[in-house]
Order: structure tokens, then C-alpha cells, then sequence
């Protein structure tokens, strides 16, 4: 499993950061990533890093993925259509899909009424992932937030 922190110097004013506010493509599964990291305990600022690199992920999972389809239905009067978007295949676990179904394991046992909490503090996370958690922690740390 990988995931690389990279430091850059940016080259512009730089905008605060809205934590748990994404844009883009893949918006509104960082923005429920982010939740749920939020639930398994995690600080706002980190989980918005892991969301953040989440959708990294995602993007990377399409673009080298071969069984990614989209399907759009047919018009209503208003206009208005429905796309549905569709895959499956494999990809290489980065630290960041690991610790998102950690926590997509521990809330489907919550809401089987098989753990008290959402919460993953406690658990023994391969150091791979710890560390990860880590750089993600100085990260975020080193952030301007609105």
C-alpha cells in the first residue's frame, strides 16, 4: 500500500480550506468519506485530507480501470435525464481505501448493532496505515482553514 504526501511551495495566493467542502468529479463521495471519517473519530482537518486523497484514489481507479461504464436514461419532457455510473475491477489498495473500509466495516457493524460506536480508536491499524494517518496529521497541520 502507498500513498505519498508530496510538499510543494505553491506559486499563488493560496485559498483557506472548508473542511468537508470538495469540488470537483468526485465532490460528493469525498464529501461522504469525510463524514464518515468524521464518525470513525477522526479530526476535521485529517479527515479532510484522507477525503481529499480519497478522490485522488477514485480518479486513479477510473483512469486505469477497463470495466467503467455510464448509462444515460432517456429524456423526460423537462429535459431532465438520469446518468447512471457504473464499475468493478481491481486496484491497487492505497492507505487511504484501506483505512476507508476499515470504517465502512466498523459502521456496517454498528448498524448491525454488533459494536456501541463508529469510532476505530483502539483498533491495532497496520503501521503502513498509522503512518499515513501521520502524514496526513503534519499535513493538515501546516493548512489554513476558513
Amino acid at each position: 500500500m502507498q500513498t505519498t504526501i508530496e510538499k510543494t511551495t505553491p506559486t499563488h495566493p493560496v485559498k483557506p480550506i472548508i473542511l468537508g467542502k470538495f469540488t470537483g468529479a468526485f465532490g460528493n463521495f469525498q464529501a461522504a468519506a469525510w463524514t464518515d471519517l468524521k464518525l470513525a473519530g477522526f479530526e476535521s482537518d485529517i479527515a479532510h485530507k484522507i477525503a481529499q486523497d480519497y478522490g485522488s484514489d477514485l480518479g486513479n481507479a477510473m483512469k486505469n480501470g477497463t470495466d467503467f461504464a455510464s448509462k444515460i436514461g432517456k429524456a423526460k419532457a423537462s429535459g431532465e435525464s438520469r446518468i447512471a455510473i457504473s464499475g468493478k475491477g481491481s486496484t491497487q489498495m492505497s492507505n487511504t481505501m484501506a483505512l476507508l473500509r476499515v470504517c465502512e466495516v466498523v459502521a456496517g457493524l454498528w448498524r448491525e448493532k454488533l459494536v456501541t460506536s463508529y469510532s476505530i480508536e483502539g483498533l491495532s491499524l497496520k503501521k503502513e496505515v498509522v503512518t499515513y494517518i501521520e502524514e496526513c496529521a503534519t499535513w493538515a497541520s501546516e493548512q489554513t482553514y476558513e
